[in-house]
């Protein structure tokens, strides 16, 4: 099985972004947990200079989360552009497939969406093309009208959704959404045959030094303090167990 994400292009104006709003209503409405990434030439301004997160990665978080009222949003350092495996990787938590805008040259099955009063004929080659959405005929391609937006998701759960999957660790089965993260990393990294995970050291862990012999010291009770003497009516012994009730 391939990793979940699907590419959408096509011209500006050919209707990208309605196909990928009606595929995800379809989606979403038959319980499935979609997500999205779309490509930008455009840079992007998610902070201001000064800010308490723009100091947090300053200062050295490799991380900083801001969340509120009106949602959430993290930056990473250094605020570098992702090639699309990086952005997968960071995309695929818990959703069981991203539809993806632009990366024209990734190595995706992709949809083009081709609209007649924009141009008749796709811009990618026919053999890089998984289907197209189009309001004309196109010849040497699956061809699904542009409205149709039901029949394309039929074909997408056809080919990625609809799968039992199960995996348990340490006896106990994962939750759904935790199940989908371990899948969708592991076929992104290539990995489609049984998984077997073994306990050892941390990657870059060095090995335990012997430690040395205690030295002899009285046994401390509390924060440094000696034990109490014994009181002077005692002879060492335990006191005696209390009765049991009557």
């Amino acid at each position: 099985m391939r990793f979940p994400a699907v590419g959408i292009v096509g011209r500006s104006g050919a209707g990208k972004t309605t196909l990928i709003e009606g595929l995800l209503r379809e989606l979403t409405g038959r319980g499935y947990a979609v997500a999205t990434l779309k490509h930008t030439h455009h840079r992007l301004e998610l902070d201001r200079p000064g800010s308490d997160t723009d100091r947090h990665l300053g200062a050295g978080a490799a991380c900083a989360w801001l969340s509120g009222p009106g949602g959430v949003s993290s930056r990473e350092r250094p605020p570098l552009e992702l090639d699309l495996a990086g952005c997968l990787a960071r995309a695929c938590h818990g959703v069981d497939l991203i539809l993806v805008e632009g990366f024209k040259t990734a190595q995706l099955p992709r949809i083009e969406v081709v609209r007649s009063s924009i141009s008749r004929e796709p811009m990618v080659a026919r053999d890089r093309l998984w289907m197209v959405a189009s309001d004309c005929p196109v010849e040497g391609v699956e061809l699904f009208d542009l409205e149709d937006h039901a029949g394309i998701a039929d074909r997408i759960e056809d080919a990625f959704l609809g799968r039992d999957w199960t995996l348990e660790v340490l006896g106990g089965a994962l939750p759904a959404r935790e199940l989908r993260t371990v899948r969708n990393l592991l076929l992104l990294a290539g990995i489609t045959g049984p998984v077997r995970f073994s306990p050892g050291p941390a990657a870059g862990a060095l090995p335990r030094a012997e430690e040395p012999p205690a030295p002899d010291r009285p046994p401390r009770h509390g924060l440094g303090h000696q034990a109490p003497p014994p009181h002077p009516d005692s002879d060492g012994a335990a006191p005696p167990a209390p009765a049991p009730p009557g």
